[in-house]
């Protein structure tokens, strides 16, 4: 999956992290319920290097959407 992170890839090229895979290295994403939640993050290399500092020098803003199933 071209989506992933590997080495090779640029500083500024996103990739997904976050999910689990199957036997066959595929990504399982869940159903988004208690049991088997729904997990998926993108970033960058370059973006995850601006975190190699003291934590008084930058603001970390991590977003989420939280429980949009319903029943």
């Amino acid at each position: 999956m071209e989506s992933r992170y590997c080495p090779e890839l640029d500083d500024l090229t996103p990739f997904s992290f976050g999910y689990k895979l199957d036997n066959d290295g595929n990504p399982v994403l869940g159903d988004g319920n208690d049991e088997d939640p729904f997990i998926l993050a993108f970033s960058t290399k370059y973006m995850l290097r601006q975190l190699d500092r003291s934590p008084g020098e930058f603001v970390f803003h991590m977003d989420a959407s939280f429980k949009l199933t319903t029943k």
